[in-house]
């Protein structure tokens, strides 16, 4: 029994393929909705700054030593680290209070600083009070700030969001077994004649099961052609509606997502088909009516 042998007995498969590419894309989308999730939070725990304020008497190519030095560390987001002179900072309060203190003959009270930001995976209440004990057993360090209370909200959020997302995953994961599982024996059911046939006249299990089983994980890579088709759709048009979306998408984490649903659409119809066709092997004739 081949492929072709199976034509004019065969399930269904175009509706298959478009009943699993459907479940497949709402699976997609889920992920989708992860993927923007985990980044919107990656966004904002790289966005707290830091601040590491240096003593007045500090001279200044000890100063750009110590930043060299900063810009080496694991911890640095890259590209975030930056310094601002004492002068910058008058120079910024003037612009947003329109009033200069200088002008009255007082000496400016800010100080030179150091400014960056964590790598989301560092920014933790404890490796962030690591980091400004460090710092400031500098001589030259004056303080280090950053808003502790904005941590440690982050943080607890983060905890929140990754359990719910969690529970929702698994709760989409078993929803798309189950509607693909469903929809792949009712396909196979309209052939359960044919099957307990050819396994009277002796066909084995393997040589009945084999064909339907390379068409199903065909008809799964299919419907997961169509969700990842259907899903680019959706990002594409999303990206022109709402530019800022880019910000919080990553390529390398798309195309993985590309492959999971690709994968599960084969994975779960193969298995499926597996499972139905051992069913229908197993059932007396009596049973099939």
């Amino acid at each position: 029994m081949t492929v072709a042998g199976l034509k004019k007995r065969k399930p269904n498969y175009y509706l298959t393929s478009i009943t699993i590419a459907l479940v497949l894309f709402l699976f997609g989308l889920f992920g989708l909705i992860a993927l923007n999730a985990n980044a919107l939070i990656r966004y904002f725990k790289e966005n707290i700054e830091i601040h590491v304020e240096i003593k007045n008497d500090t001279d200044k190519d000890e100063i750009k030593q110590f930043q060299q030095e900063l810009a080496q560390k694991d911890f640095i987001k890259k590209g975030s680290l930056d310094y601002i002179p004492k002068e910058d900072g008058a120079e910024f309060m003037k612009k947003a209070f329109g009033d200069d203190f200088v002008k009255y003959g007082l000496e400016n009270p800010l100080l030179d600083i150091l400014r960056f930001n964590v790598n989301a995976k560092d920014l933790t209440p404890k490796k962030l009070a690591s980091i400004k004990k460090d710092l400031e057993s500098r001589a030259f360090v004056d303080y280090v700030f950053y808003e502790e209370v904005q941590v440690a909200n982050v943080v607890n959020n983060v905890y929140k969001l990754g359990g719910i997302t969690f529970i929702i995953g698994l709760f989409f994961a078993l929803i798309t077994y189950i509607l693909i599982n469903n929809t792949v024996r009712l396909a196979l059911y309209s052939n359960r004649f044919l099957i307990k046939n050819m396994q009277l006249v002796g066909a084995t299990p393997a040589f009945i099961t084999k064909p339907y089983m390379m068409r199903s994980m065909q008809n799964g890579a299919i419907s997961g052609l169509l969700a990842i088709a259907g899903l680019g759709i959706l990002v594409y048009y999303s990206y022109q509606t709402f530019p800022e979306l880019i910000l919080f998408q990553d390529r390398v984490n798309l195309l993985i997502l590309a492959l999971v649903v690709l994968f599960v659409g084969i994975g779960i119809s193969a298995m499926s088909t597996r499972l139905s066709m051992n069913k229908f092997l197993k059932l007396p004739i009596e049973d099939l009516y």
